[in-house]
């Protein structure tokens, strides 16, 4: 008898061991888990604050990655654990609405520059919209910077922002016509060329 209770109390002892450790290693998964996405969070704030490389998709999808791993197991979470979790989620979130917040403000920003660009090619600007300083001495250069100018920029160019670059080069067209005899005729075949590069360039990216 006394052997068999010896083997039944050392059949239970295992057991424990056994489960112990089990508890052990699934919450040192669930610690290393929270501490990934944590470390995730903590060097994301750091690249918004400087320049993040990638675009905020690949963010999202290894964001949402590591929080599906936690969320798969969060009934046998510790509350501590689930509000750390729940902390963490929300500066992500927060870090994303600033993050593109600014993206689109920089991007509007840009967007202003590249037309207003364009303004000062035409030694003019949209407050005040005359061509007068465009004279038969300077039109061709001012065509030639205007359409090195689109090519530089064409494919940033909105559809909106098509449109004002062509009513602009609509304008330099009718100066370009009022100044017509004034002109030699090299500088009306290199005005043609150039004329025939923005309708290029009008055709695949308007």
């Amino acid at each position: 008898m006394k052997a068999k209770n010896k083997f039944w109390i050392s059949m239970v002892l295992m057991g424990l061991v056994f489960s112990f450790s089990g508890c052990s290693e699934s919450t040192a998964q669930k610690d290393k888990d929270v501490e990934s996405l944590k470390e995730f969070v903590t060097d994301l704030k750091d690249k918004t604050e400087n320049k993040l490389e990638s675009g905020w998709e690949s963010v999202d999808d290894e964001f949402e990655e590591k929080v599906e791993k936690i969320d798969g197991k969060k009934d046998d979470l510790s509350d501590d654990v689930k509000a750390e979790v729940k902390q963490l989620k929300a500066d992500f979130a927060e870090m994303k609405e600033s993050y593109q917040a600014k993206f689109k403000e920089q991007k509007m920003a840009m967007e202003v520059k590249l037309v207003k660009n364009l303004y000062d090619v035409m030694l003019t600007d949209d407050s005040n919209f005359d061509l007068m300083l465009v004279t038969e001495d300077n039109i061709t250069p001012i065509y030639k910077s205007f359409v090195d100018e689109l090519d530089n920029n064409k494919d940033d160019y909105t559809k909106e922002e098509w449109d004002e670059v062509n009513v602009l080069w609509d304008a330099l067209n009718e100066r370009k016509d009022k100044l017509e005899d004034q002109l030699p005729a090299a500088e009306k075949l290199e005005i043609a060329k150039l004329q025939a590069r923005y309708v290029a360039f009008k055709a695949l990216y308007k």
